[in-house]
């Protein structure tokens, strides 16, 4: 304990005050880029749904259509 009261408050103070920063850049950062990645899932499933079958949507036959 006594080597933390050895450095500076001045110290604390600027790597406190850069990883706030740090995290007010990263966190946005990160939550904007998975909401891309949610958005870009979101517009190719649904450019796609007559192609690609989902559960709700899936034929009756499908065994018969996939051995054919």
């Amino acid at each position: 304990m006594h080597l933390l009261n050895e450095i500076p408050t001045s110290t604390f103070i600027i790597l406190s005050a850069l990883v706030g920063g740090f995290f007010a850049v990263f966190v946005p950062r990160v939550n904007r880029t998975s909401e891309a990645s949610n958005n870009f899932r979101r517009n190719v499933m649904d450019i796609f749904r007559d192609v690609y079958p989902t559960p709700e949507r899936q034929p009756k036959d499908i065994k018969e259509i996939i051995l054919v």
